[in-house]
């Protein structure tokens, strides 16, 4: 591919991808206004009272203002700076917001591109970001208030630059900023820790590596510290960065249900029991009789939890998420397989597995999988891409072996042993 090309592509698909979300937040704008995107949102009424001066409170209509932790902090601020300028739940701060997220999503297509390059190559990432800017699913998930678009970008972003630092850096500095990265993930999205965690699978033995990894946690650990002590004093007890899950285990596993999702009883809806109680005392109940629902009837969670197991793979339809999923999935095996590429199996398997457990036992919707399809498109496209190449090879010609080791070599890691 030409030089000039090579550098063209990636923002030719960033500014197709910018333009696909811009007008599609305009069809829903002009289809539907701003209450679909302003309906029952925690985030905004949590950014409201935050712009009105009310303190971080009150996640529901007709609730009392106190303090809650119902919600991550990072995004409610963001919003909040937006409301504070343009007004609170006017059309004015639903546009800086939509097109913030725009760019957003379009800069994850990017950093898809570059993801593509530097680990696998670069048409694998040029196909993964052309699926990503074009895919409707994917634009459409970008733009609701949630933070779900910008965790894509912070995970998409967190793939291009923490191997890099994990695998190679001495320098502390870069694994202060990785620290402090970290932390501001968490801030977002506190279930994207389980792909922070399955980056350590790039650490490699060397010197100083222990005084570098202290050095990063303290750094995230500081970032955290802030929000735990606000929610120590507001809530006297310890709450790192949430406190909604046992909301979420009782709307996915409560008495009468009969699907997996079909509780109407959010405080959104009816605030009487939530407002009585208060938010801490609220969330253990919800939680003791949802953990109470489940002893009863052990087979019907069993039965639910699978069946949320399918969505979460397979949602919006098996073509094309259930086979980008499978794909994702053989591509992993493939990587654990090959010596040089198993270190971003180790990543792949541990981000893939562990981040639906939690959706698994309480309750799913398809964009609660949107973070992590930037890393899942890769892997899927790499496995087409292997599989083409072993079928367009004679068997016995020298490099029958597809490219796997090509596909799975983080360009760092090549970096580093040329130093040695």
């Amino acid at each position: 591919m030409p030089l000039s090309r090579a550098r063209t592509l990636p923002i030719v698909i960033f500014t197709v991808a910018l333009i696909f979300r811009s007008l599609t937040a305009a069809f829903l704008l002009h289809d539907y206004g701003s209450a679909l995107f302003y309906h029952d949102s925690e985030l905004s009424y949590i950014a409201a009272h935050l712009a009105a001066g009310e303190g971080y409170s009150a996640p529901y209509e007709h609730v009392p203002i106190l303090p809650t932790a119902q919600q991550p902090p990072l995004y409610p601020f963001l919003l909040a700076g937006i409301f504070r300028i343009f007004g609170s739940f006017t059309s004015q701060s639903l546009c800086v917001l939509l097109a913030i997220q725009s760019l957003a999503g379009a800069t994850t297509a990017l950093m898809i591109c570059v993801a593509g390059s530097r680990y696998f190559t670069r048409s694998i990432g040029l196909f993964a970001a052309c699926f990503w800017a074009f895919w409707p699913f994917e634009s459409l998930f970008d733009l609701p208030i949630g933070i779900y678009g910008l965790s894509a970008l912070a995970v998409s972003l967190w793939f291009v630059n923490a191997p890099h630092v994990l695998a190679i850096s001495n320098r502390s500095r870069d694994w202060i900023l990785l620290g402090i990265a970290g932390g501001i993930i968490l801030l977002l999205n506190p279930t994207l820790a389980v792909v922070l965690l399955a980056s350590v699978a790039w650490v490699r033995r060397r010197e100083h590596i222990g005084l570098n990894l202290f050095f990063a946690s303290t750094a995230l650990l500081l970032v955290l510290a802030p929000w735990t002590v606000r929610n120590y004093i507001a809530f006297h007890r310890f709450v790192p960065m949430r406190d909604n899950l046992g909301s979420q285990l009782f709307v996915g596993n409560h008495p009468g249900m009969t699907g997996e999702d079909d509780f109407d009883g959010f405080p959104s809806h009816d605030p009487r029991e939530y407002s009585q109680l208060g938010e801490m005392k609220y969330m253990d109940l919800k939680q003791s009789e949802a953990l109470e629902f489940i002893r009863h009837d052990p087979t019907s969670f069993v039965r639910r939890a699978a069946k949320r197991f399918v969505d979460f793979w397979v949602s919006p339809g098996f073509i094309p998420m259930g086979i980008v999923s499978i794909l994702a999935w053989v591509c992993i095996g493939i990587a654990l397989l090959n010596r040089v590429g198993r270190q971003m199996g180790i990543f792949l398997a541990v981000s893939l597995f562990f981040f639906p457990t939690i959706y698994y036992v309480s309750r799913f919707w398809t964009v609660y999988r949107h973070p992590i399809e930037p890393v899942m498109l890769l892997a899927a496209f790499s496995t087409i891409q292997t599989v083409s190449g072993v079928l367009s090879k004679r068997p016995n010609s020298s490099d029958s072996i597809p490219h796997i080791n090509r596909a799975f070599r983080p360009v760092l890691i090549d970096q580093a042993k040329s130093f040695l």
